[in-house]
């Protein structure tokens, strides 16, 4: 299983693409699909392995674009990220966000939706047999950029919407959270394909 953008190291990690209830901004139920990685990795530290809730950054908007997708064939270039967490021995949960790989627009930077996908692949994947990931693991939540603002978000509603889960940290980082003014930033600059 590729987890590099050069496609050139392989990971010890069994990749299971999954697909999920979760709920939108406006509270309709929505399907959505990601990808939970058991890493081959014992888990060296005491007490039960920590699932990596990991928000990925900013994708695109085509189904192409879906992180389950560019995962598998190695274009995903958040692999680095994920691949040392897997080496550290972390389970690693990744959603799609809405309408990523599955029907409907793909909501950038809306809130709600992004929190509950998030959380909502955690309960995913302890519903997942063999996963590793049960209904009493230890959560960490990470993002960046479009990932920032969801790690973010999630953190935030994790007490009213997912309860349950056991969520022991957060990492948010560089969330854009005015979109005018990140485009305004980056426009001419080396970063101005994001703007597409």
């Amino acid at each position: 299983f590729y987890l590099d953008p050069v496609k050139l190291i392989r990971f010890p990690a069994t990749p299971t693409r999954i697909m999920y209830s979760s709920v939108s901004a406006t509270g309709e139920p929505i399907a959505v699909t990601g990808t939970v990685l058991e890493p081959e990795k014992e888990w060296a530290s005491s007490g039960e392995r920590p699932v990596i809730a990991y928000a990925v950054g900013t994708q695109g908007v085509g189904d192409q674009c879906a992180p389950s997708k560019t995962l598998s064939t190695g274009e995903q270039y958040e692999g680095v990220g994920i691949s040392t967490l897997l080496n550290k021995g972390y389970t690693v949960v990744a959603t799609d966000y809405e309408g990523l790989g599955t029907e409907g627009l793909h909501t950038y930077m809306v809130r709600q939706s992004q929190a509950h996908t998030v959380l909502d692949s955690v309960r995913a994947a302890a519903g997942l047999e063999g996963s590793g990931v049960t209904s009493t693991s230890p959560v960490a939540i990470a993002g960046y950029s479009q990932g920032g603002g969801a790690a973010a978000a999630a953190a935030e509603l994790a007490g009213e919407y997912a309860p349950e889960l056991d969520v022991k940290a957060a990492y948010a980082g560089a969330p854009p959270a005015d979109l005018t003014q990140v485009a305004d930033a980056i426009d001419g600059g080396g970063s101005a394909a994001f703007l597409l």
